[in-house]
C-alpha cells in the first residue's frame, strides 16, 4: 500500500506551483485533499531525518510512533507541487494501477534530489 502512495505523490512540478523545503515543514493540500481509507487530508508534515526524508499525514515523524508516515532516502532538499487534472497521468495511473478506478481531479508531488517517483 505505501508502494500506492508513493505512485500518488509521483509527478512533475509544475512551474511556479512549487515550494522548496530544507526543514521541517507542514504542507497545506487543501486544494487537492488525499483521501486514503476513508479519510481525508489535506495537510501533510514532512521533515527529514538523519537517514530518511518523511511525509507523515497526522504530526510530525516520531520514531517512537511510527504514524502514519512515508519514508524515503534522504536527501538535501524536496519540492512540493500540486496540479490539476491530467489525463496522461491518469491514464498512467490506471493503467499501472488497476485497483483505483475513481477519476483523478488533481494531484500532490513531493520529490527529492535523491528519489525520483515520476513517471
Amino acid at each position: 500500500m505505501l508502494r500506492l502512495l508513493f505512485y500518488l505523490f509521483a509527478v512533475v512540478v509544475l512551474p511556479g506551483a512549487a515550494q522548496q523545503f530544507t526543514v521541517p515543514s507542514e504542507v497545506n493540500i487543501s486544494s487537492c485533499p488525499i483521501t486514503y481509507f476513508g479519510q481525508k487530508y489535506e495537510r501533510l508534515n514532512v521533515n527529514f531525518t538523519s537517514e530518511n526524508f518523511v511525509i507523515c499525514f497526522n504530526g510530525f515523524y516520531d520514531p517512537q510512533n511510527k504514524g502514519s508516515c512515508l519514508l524515503t532516502p534522504k536527501g538535501e532538499s524536496a519540492v512540493f507541487g500540486t496540479g490539476g487534472k491530467d489525463p496522461e497521468l491518469e491514464e498512467y495511473f490506471h493503467q499501472n494501477l488497476p485497483t483505483i478506478t475513481n477519476s483523478m481531479e488533481c494531484f500532490v508531488n513531493i520529490n527529492t534530489n535523491t528519489v525520483s517517483l515520476a513517471p
